[in-house]
């Protein structure tokens, strides 16, 4: 179906390789959510080289779901791709890849023009903001289905990881569902609420993840981050603890092995490192949680002499 959309929209001229993501696209979205995906593909606009202003600094892509148009400045984000020594497969990719974010933010958007309101992903105008979450999970789909070999161009790496960590916690149905379903973040808060019954919990946990995203700029010390994991791991613990198959609970273990933000990692995922405080606490508590877990796993093997 997108195939036919795209050859029947007049304002679309894109790659082959474009085309084959939102082919991809179109499959990962729920198949009874994909109304607003079709509608939007139908007319969506495409504005190239225009310098776009994000709360005043210069930004790679937008869209703007009230005229249905996406924006890139391929220019900015090749010549700041040069910056960093890529080459031009490279380029090519990661370009493709802040083009996909737009046109994933677009699946998910619907405006009602008569009452001015709009939803797209965990967003809804007029009720509380989850721009972190719905960057997020934006920057999450389009990393996954184009695979660039560099990520270092997103605004958004550290909103990545920790959405990643949410997607693996609640699994991707409810992940998906909650991000398409145009019901803000209702279906994250049952996930997390099925893991730990505490709703005071999950939306603290929630209005940490938009607090970090908000001052993610700020140059001054911050514990968000800190905040956010320590949450993250009583509820992967949580989850642990539903598993009895030990594949399940390697799996899992490994995966969040890999998404744990630490002081030894974090000087490659955002240039100012120094101002998240108390990463420590939380490589601690994971290794006091996996430790507990390795134990029960060699309890059950016993040598033979």
């Amino acid at each position: 179906m997108v195939d036919e959309i795209i050859k029947n929209n007049n304002n679309l001229q894109l790659s082959s390789a474009m085309i084959s993501y939102l082919r991809t696209l179109e499959q990962i979205i729920p198949i009874d959510l994909r109304d607003n995906f079709y509608r939007n593909l139908q007319d969506v606009k495409v504005v190239f080289d225009k310098e776009i202003l994000d709360n005043k600094n210069r930004s790679g892509g937008k869209y703007d779901c009230k005229t249905n148009t996406i924006y890139l400045d391929r220019k900015f984000i090749i010549d700041d791709l040069k910056k960093a020594g890529l080459e031009e497969a490279d380029i090519s990719k990661t370009v493709d890849q802040v083009f996909l974010h737009e046109f994933i933010h677009m699946s998910s958007a619907y405006y009602d023009k008569e009452n001015d309101t709009f939803i797209q992903g965990f967003e809804k105008k007029g009720e509380e903001t989850n721009g972190g979450l719905d960057e997020g999970t934006t920057e999450l789909l389009s990393l996954s289905i184009v695979q660039p070999r560099y990520n270092v161009f997103s605004s958004y790496t550290l909103q990545y990881i920790i959405c990643s960590q949410l997607f693996h916690l609640i699994g991707q149905e409810n992940y998906l569902r909650g991000y398409y379903s145009g019901t803000q973040t209702k279906l994250i808060d049952d996930g997390l609420n099925h893991l730990i019954n505490n709703v005071d919990f999950s939306h603290d946990y929630l209005r940490e993840i938009e607090s970090l995203h908000i001052l993610i700029n700020s140059p001054y010390e911050s514990d968000s981050l800190y905040l956010i994991q320590d949450k993250m791991l009583d509820y992967l613990k949580a989850k642990l603890a539903t598993l009895a198959n030990q594949d399940e609970i390697d799996l899992l273990i490994n995966q969040f092995k890999s998404l744990l933000i630490t002081n030894d990692n974090i000087s490659r995922l955002c240039y100012n490192k120094d101002k998240y405080i108390k990463l420590e606490k939380n490589e601690k508590k994971f290794n006091k949680i996996i430790n507990n877990y390795q134990k029960k796993a060699n309890s059950f093997y016993r040598p033979r002499h």
